[in-house]
């Protein structure tokens, strides 16, 4: 099998393993279809505000949420950086700023660090 971009390996996966667990975190799993119809409707809403080809930051825990954003950003032509949340805020902050994005994803948990790594976000 033959991939020319990273979601085709998610689109050609889903069809075969459809109901197969792809990731398993500690609250939660997620199956090939499930993953997709997700991550798609992420990068729709990216599309939605023609968010493209712009670095996307995801701040937030291993977690099935995390890769639905991985997936997302790709989906809608965006590239993503992840930061893990045990980064300290500093160097948090440095990569930030090398990207120059606008944008950040984060869950509840870390709304907070994320406002102070990406202020303008």
């Amino acid at each position: 099998m033959f991939i020319k971009c990273v979601t085709e390996w998610l689109d050609k996966s889903e069809e075969i393993h459809h109901d197969k667990i792809v990731y398993r975190d500690e609250k939660t799993s997620i199956t090939f279809s499930e993953l997709k119809q997700s991550s798609m409707c992420i990068g729709g809403r990216f599309s939605d505000f023609d968010i493209f080809k712009q670095p996307i930051i995801i701040y937030m825990g291993r977690t099935v949420r995390c890769l639905i954003c991985f997936w997302g950003c790709a989906y809608s032509g965006n590239y993503y950086t992840p930061i893990d949340v045990n980064t300290p805020i500093g160097r948090a902050q440095k990569i930030a700023e090398c990207l120059k994005s606008e944008y950040i994803l984060t869950d509840r948990e870390h709304v907070r660090e994320a406002h102070l790594i990406c202020p303008n976000a």
